[in-house]
């Protein structure tokens, strides 16, 4: 079932706005402090404007939402998701690494055997060689033992 965009704008709205106060809090950023350095990063937002944005009765673009969570030190995420979201997304993210890194692990254990194999081959070839040697070394010109 599809949500109406109004509806889910509305709910972003909402979200970002009770996020934004809860992260800026949480940072120990006053609303003058977050709007002082929102206008060194070059938008000019007074502080009433923060207070409206935090109560959801000005909503925030798309720009300005990147530049507050900048500023807070956060990604956009944390600002326009739910705890339980972002608690679900990091589940997933975990699984997903878990299963990249059972991959490498088996990749690199396939190449390790692999490896072994190659080792035995050329520690074989390398007493071979050494024998020939040893026998050339006692004069035998074509490296074979004195029967």
């Amino acid at each position: 079932m599809l949500v109406p965009v109004q509806d889910t704008t509305v709910l972003l709205n909402a979200t970002f706005a009770r996020r934004l106060r809860e992260v800026r809090r949480q940072a120990g950023m006053t609303q003058q402090r977050l709007a002082d350095l929102m206008a060194r990063a070059g938008s000019k937002i007074h502080r009433s404007t923060i207070g409206k944005i935090e109560i959801g009765d000005q909503p925030v673009t798309i720009g300005q939402a990147v530049q507050i969570a900048g500023i807070l030190g956060v990604p956009l995420a944390e600002l326009i998701t739910e705890h339980a979201e972002r608690k679900q997304q990091a589940l997933l993210d975990a699984q997903l690494a878990v299963a990249s890194l059972r991959r490498e692990a088996d990749d690199r254990r396939r190449r390790i055997e692999e490896l072994e194999v190659l080792h035995k081959q050329a520690v074989q070839r390398l007493s071979e060689a050494e024998k020939r040697l040893h026998h050339l070394a006692k004069g035998n010109p074509d490296g074979t033992q004195d029967q």
